[in-house]
């Protein structure tokens, strides 16, 4: 793992300790997010930056990361290793051009803003990004792999090689119609749900809106997995706002805290008060810990097609909540409960994606609550799995203060 990658995983366990409380409201897990209003760019923040002129200090990270899963490359890739004199430590060296990868990844990032600006109708909104080419690969292919696979048989049966229609086979092989007959109707679809009907069996299926309004404390205990490391997890919540967790990594004991006005954070290397962007970044991370996260249709929300995540049919809600950002909703369509939200963060490269999966609900006082939690983003995946939840538990206000230096 790389130096950038191996600091912003040990911010990302502060960060995405994801002490969310019901009715904090969004700002990726910690990753992609809308950025805030006054918001420094990356040129007032970091140094040498050439072609990313403009784009939110907070949202490198997560592009950094995207370029990295688009390419299948580390940091290193791009950025030059340098020795700190006074501790021999070796570390990237964000802002030296000493390698060419990094003047290449200057001309490709320039060629696709190009495309993206010359093609806005063509290409929609989402326009193109690395990954559109890359596919996971630092030298995409320009040509199809030989021998080629062999095609899946047309939906038009043996000899309808036409495709869905299949009018070019044999009769009596192809697609409806090709032999003069009258195909079988197709079933009518039965109606999608509206939206404020999704969000109601939703809210019911969770145990409704008074059993989570009296829910006050919450503690929850478990795991944190990511890669080969897995770690205790501790999470504490106190209504409207308050919030403090705390992780026991290979590094140390890391941890923050926000008592309702002010946060902090901690960790091997030290202590401080949370910055507005890391406020911003805790409260987007505590987005997946909400006890209801939708609850009334908002004239953005649209049904959309129904997908499949495993074998569970799910009703989907797309939701615009700013030219800058949409999110997804998948509702299982039997239970009403919540499996997938994704979030897409537009950035000027491209939307950046992330995603929470939850699973593993059971009971607590009366309200459904996911005990496994399962975050993806370009910087990685990680599983949070809990095997104690409690509500309204005696928890003292000296618990969201930092500690004594």
């Amino acid at each position: 793992m790389s130096q950038r990658q191996t600091v912003h995983t040990l911010k990302l366990t502060i960060l995405c300790l994801a002490l969310g409380c019901a009715g904090m409201r969004l700002a990726h897990g910690v990753g992609a997010q809308a950025p805030p209003a006054h918001e420094q760019t990356v040129e007032q923040v970091d140094k040498n930056i050439q072609v990313l002129k403009g784009l939110p200090a907070s949202q490198l990270i997560p592009l950094m990361n995207f370029f990295s899963a688009s390419l299948g490359v580390n940091c290193g890739f791009c950025h030059a290793p340098t020795t700190d004199p006074k501790t021999g430590r070796v570390h990237l060296d964000f802002a030296s051009d000493a390698k060419e990868e990094k003047t290449t990844a200057r001309h490709m990032i320039q060629m696709t803003m190009n495309i993206n600006h010359t093609n806005k109708i063509d290409l929609g909104s989402m326009g193109i990004t690395c990954y559109t080419c890359h596919r996971g690969s630092n030298n995409p292919a320009v040509v199809p792999a030989l021998p080629l696979p062999t095609p899946e048989r047309g939906a038009g049966g043996p000899g309808g090689q036409a495709g869905p229609s299949g009018p070019i086979g044999p009769a009596g092989q192809g697609g409806p119609g090709s032999n003069g007959g009258t195909a079988a109707p197709r079933p009518t679809p039965p109606p999608r749900p509206s939206v404020q009907q999704v969000l109601d069996k939703y809210v019911a299926a969770v145990g409704g809106r008074d059993a989570v309004a009296k829910v006050q404390t919450r503690v929850l205990k478990g795991t944190r997995a990511s890669g080969p490391n897995n770690w205790p997890l501790e999470i504490t919540l106190k209504a409207p706002d308050k919030f403090q967790g705390a992780a026991n990594t290979p590094q140390g004991r890391m941890a923050m805290g926000y008592n309702g006005a002010a946060g902090w954070i901690m960790n091997p290397q030290g202590q401080h008060a949370a910055s507005p962007e890391e406020l911003a970044s805790l409260k987007h991370g505590s987005e997946v810990y909400e006890l209801l996260e939708l609850t009334t249709a908002a004239p953005t929300m649209r049904i959309t097609r129904p997908e499949r995540i495993g074998d569970r049919l799910t009703n989907v809600i797309t939701y615009t909540v700013s030219p800058d950002l949409t999110e997804k909703f998948y509702f299982d369509a039997e239970t009403g409960l919540l499996l997938r939200r994704q979030n897409f963060i537009q950035s000027m490269l491209g939307p950046l994606p992330e995603q929470a999966d939850f699973m593993d609900y059971h009971d607590v006082n009366g309200v459904k609550v996911p005990f496994t939690i399962v975050t993806s983003s370009p910087s990685g995946t990680t599983t949070n799995k809990f095997t104690d939840i409690k509500f309204n538990v005696p928890v003292d206000d000296t618990q969201f203060q930092a500690p004594a230096k």
